[in-house]
């Protein structure tokens, strides 16, 4: 998985929570100097649908779930992660594809040298790995 992205330092966002969060994520990462989420990676930017091209969805979520390892563990220096406002410190929603997969993956890496949680409604944010 990870030999079809091209990840820079600094530049990753994830993102979890409700409708419209990709979207937000995309805009908030174009206006913080072109962060970019997992889609955006893509070497070949038509490899996810010609991969899972009817594939059954449980294998469907399973090469999302390593797309999103890989790219955590492609990630280095800062990364930033797009949660719902409530989400309070490092206490995220069980079950998102962020609580189970990517952040533990983004603790154990260590070229990531912090992580900055983004608040969806305003500029606010919090340091949840590193200083």
């Amino acid at each position: 998985m990870k030999a079809h992205f091209n990840v820079s330092p600094n530049k990753v966002m994830f993102y979890s929570g409700p409708g419209g969060y990709f979207a937000k994520a995309r805009a908030m990462g174009a206006s913080m100097g072109g962060l970019k989420i997992l889609k955006d990676w893509w070497k070949d930017k038509r490899f996810p649908d010609l991969y899972h091209a009817n594939l059954p969805a449980a294998k469907m979520k399973k090469f999302w779930d390593n797309a999103s390892v890989a790219l955590a563990e492609l990630s280095s220096g800062t990364v930033y992660v797009l949660l719902p406002a409530n989400t309070v410190g490092t206490n995220f929603f069980p079950g998102t594809v962020w609580q189970r997969l990517e952040w533990n993956t983004l603790q154990k890496n260590s070229a990531v040298k912090k992580v900055v949680k983004l608040n969806p409604d305003n500029t606010k944010h919090e340091v949840i790995k590193g200083k």
